[in-house]
Protein backbone atom coordinates (compact mmCIF):
# COMPACT_ATOMS: atom_id res chain seq x y z
CA UNK A 1 0.00 0.00 0.00
CA UNK A 2 1.46 3.39 -0.93
CA UNK A 3 1.89 6.00 1.77
CA UNK A 4 -0.42 8.97 1.35
CA UNK A 5 -1.61 11.90 3.40
CA UNK A 6 -4.96 11.21 5.11
CA UNK A 7 -6.01 14.10 7.37
CA UNK A 8 -4.91 17.02 9.53
CA UNK A 9 -6.48 18.37 12.71
CA UNK A 10 -7.03 22.13 12.58
CA UNK A 11 -7.64 24.17 15.73
CA UNK A 12 -10.61 26.53 15.48
CA UNK A 13 -12.61 28.74 17.80
CA UNK A 14 -15.82 27.58 16.09
CA UNK A 15 -15.23 24.31 14.26
CA UNK A 16 -18.67 24.17 12.60
CA UNK A 17 -18.52 27.72 11.27
CA UNK A 18 -14.88 27.39 10.17
CA UNK A 19 -15.48 24.14 8.29
CA UNK A 20 -18.66 25.47 6.66
CA UNK A 21 -16.82 28.65 5.61
CA UNK A 22 -14.03 26.73 3.86
CA UNK A 23 -16.38 24.22 2.22
CA UNK A 24 -18.51 27.06 0.85
CA UNK A 25 -15.49 29.09 -0.26
CA UNK A 26 -14.04 26.13 -2.21
CA UNK A 27 -17.40 24.88 -3.50
CA UNK A 28 -17.04 21.56 -1.66
CA UNK A 29 -19.80 19.45 -0.10
CA UNK A 30 -20.85 20.52 3.38
CA UNK A 31 -18.84 19.38 6.39
CA UNK A 32 -19.42 16.07 8.15
CA UNK A 33 -19.11 15.29 11.84
CA UNK A 34 -17.08 12.47 13.34
CA UNK A 35 -16.40 12.33 17.07
CA UNK A 36 -15.10 15.72 18.22
CA UNK A 37 -14.28 16.82 14.65
CA UNK A 38 -16.10 18.66 11.88
CA UNK A 39 -14.47 17.62 8.62
CA UNK A 40 -14.14 19.03 5.13
CA UNK A 41 -13.10 16.39 2.61
CA UNK A 42 -10.97 17.52 -0.33
CA UNK A 43 -11.30 16.02 -3.81
CA UNK A 44 -8.43 13.57 -3.21
CA UNK A 45 -10.04 12.24 -0.01
CA UNK A 46 -7.79 14.14 2.42
CA UNK A 47 -9.80 15.42 5.37
CA UNK A 48 -9.38 18.74 7.14
CA UNK A 49 -10.65 17.92 10.64
CA UNK A 50 -11.63 21.03 12.58
CA UNK A 51 -11.53 20.83 16.39
CA UNK A 52 -12.05 23.25 19.26
CA UNK A 53 -9.12 22.66 21.61
CA UNK A 54 -10.44 25.03 24.27
CA UNK A 55 -7.07 26.75 24.63
CA UNK A 56 -5.27 29.63 22.95
CA UNK A 57 -3.40 28.34 19.93
CA UNK A 58 -0.87 29.88 17.56
CA UNK A 59 -1.77 30.85 14.01
CA UNK A 60 -1.73 28.07 11.48
CA UNK A 61 -0.92 28.00 7.77
CA UNK A 62 -2.20 25.51 5.21
CA UNK A 63 -1.76 25.80 1.45
CA UNK A 64 -3.97 24.11 -1.13
CA UNK A 65 -2.98 23.68 -4.76
CA UNK A 66 -6.00 24.36 -6.98
CA UNK A 67 -6.64 24.83 -10.68
CA UNK A 68 -6.67 28.30 -12.21
CA UNK A 69 -10.42 27.95 -12.78
CA UNK A 70 -11.13 27.08 -9.14
CA UNK A 71 -8.87 29.91 -8.01
CA UNK A 72 -10.86 32.40 -10.13
CA UNK A 73 -14.19 31.05 -8.81
CA UNK A 74 -12.90 31.13 -5.23
CA UNK A 75 -11.73 34.74 -5.55
CA UNK A 76 -15.15 35.70 -6.95
CA UNK A 77 -16.94 33.80 -4.17
CA UNK A 78 -14.57 35.30 -1.57
CA UNK A 79 -15.94 38.79 -2.22
CA UNK A 80 -19.42 37.62 -1.30
CA UNK A 81 -18.22 35.54 1.64
CA UNK A 82 -16.11 38.34 3.15
CA UNK A 83 -19.21 40.50 3.44
CA UNK A 84 -20.32 37.98 6.08
CA UNK A 85 -17.07 37.41 7.99
CA UNK A 86 -17.88 36.21 11.50
CA UNK A 87 -16.67 38.54 14.26
CA UNK A 88 -14.41 35.85 15.79
CA UNK A 89 -12.15 35.65 12.72
CA UNK A 90 -8.85 37.53 12.88
CA UNK A 91 -8.83 41.22 11.98
CA UNK A 92 -6.85 40.45 8.82
CA UNK A 93 -9.82 38.46 7.46
CA UNK A 94 -12.23 41.30 8.16
CA UNK A 95 -9.76 43.85 6.74
CA UNK A 96 -9.63 41.93 3.45
CA UNK A 97 -13.19 43.08 2.74
CA UNK A 98 -11.78 46.42 1.63
CA UNK A 99 -9.18 44.86 -0.75
CA UNK A 100 -11.49 44.10 -3.63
Amino acid sequence: MPIRFNHVAIAANDKQQSAAFLAHLLGLPGPTTWGPFVSVTLDDGVRLDYAEPGIEFPGQHYALLVSDDLQRRTVARRHVVLDHVPPHLPDVARDNRTRR
